[in-house]
């Protein structure tokens, strides 16, 4: 467990860098004469979350506790990866063909995953979500998607 919390807390450090250095800077823009800027709540969660993880390394890496089994198996590690992988394919697909047919490949490629196989569920969950989603936001509520 101790060498988890290390290891999670050395990425989830890095990523909260990443993201108040390159990501909220290149994403958001300058706030005008009054309010927030839209940066603020980003570098707040971003703040939060760089701040808690090295509060988490330094606890691990401080207090010494026998090392029990790892809390996670090799199995549950490549079904967090290949979850993660499907999800950054899936922004991309979403990004250069549209919200729709990327939304259908998510869905459609994670109920596979988790072995689902009636194909009344398959079709209707993932054809019927983002498509409900684009006529509610796009047609009903007029917000913009891509």
């Amino acid at each position: 467990m101790r060498k988890t919390d290390i290891v999670l807390a050395i990425i989830l450090s890095l990523l909260g860098l990443l993201g108040l250095l390159v990501v909220v800077p290149l994403q958001t823009s300058a706030g005008e004469e009054f309010g927030l800027s839209s940066a603020f709540f980003p570098n707040i969660s971003l703040i939060a979350l760089t701040g808690l993880s090295i509060i988490l390394l330094i606890k691990r890496l401080v207090k010494h506790e026998p090392s029990g089994p790892n809390p996670l198996s090799s199995k549950s590690w490549f079904h967090l990866f290949v979850v993660i992988f499907l999800l950054f394919f899936s922004l991309g697909l979403i990004r250069f063909l549209g919200f729709i047919p990327g939304g259908i490949f998510l869905l459609l490629s994670l109920m596979l995953f988790m072995k689902e196989r009636k194909i009344i569920i398959l079709s209707t969950v993932s054809f019927g979500i983002p498509i409900g989603i684009y006529l509610l936001l796009w047609k009903l509520m007029n917000i913009p998607m891509p």
